[in-house]
């Protein structure tokens, strides 16, 4: 049997539109994978992230208020850096219900350790700036 060329072109431009179609759904489904798998990603490490960055900036106004109650020595520095340690012990112990494995918590517990070091060391330092002032 032999084909016209109105019928070889009809047939090829079918064939391009068929393989066009499966290009396209298979992109598609390719795409929704993708998609899942970077949600499921975002939902997975975007909380732990965000727990570490809060963490850090509660080291960091503390620093910044115990800078400020050495330079002004007033007592309402020494509160809100008080304050923001109990936030920070908070978040610490947000991140360890939600850290699950050893290593995160051993990071935990070297930050919990090096806070309460930094803690003795801001109390002495407020003591001796509270001895100055008298």
């Amino acid at each position: 049997m032999r084909l016209g060329i109105r019928a070889k072109l009809i047939g090829s431009y079918a064939l391009l539109l068929v393989l066009s179609i499966a290009v396209n759904l298979v992109g598609m489904w390719a795409d929704r994978r993708v998609d899942e798998s970077n949600r499921h990603v975002i939902e997975q490490t975007l909380p732990l992230s965000a727990l570490v960055h809060k963490a850090r900036s509660e080291l960091q106004e503390k620093g910044s208020k115990l800078r400020s109650f050495i330079i002004t020595s007033d007592e309402a520095h020494a509160m809100h850096f008080y304050n923001t340690d109990a936030k920070m012990a908070e978040t610490v112990d947000a991140a360890r219900i939600a850290f699950a494995d050893d290593s995160s918590n051993e990071y935990l517990d070297e930050l919990a350790s090096r806070n309460t070091e930094y803690n003795a060391v801001a109390d002495d330092i407020m003591m001796i700036d509270r001895k100055s002032v008298v």
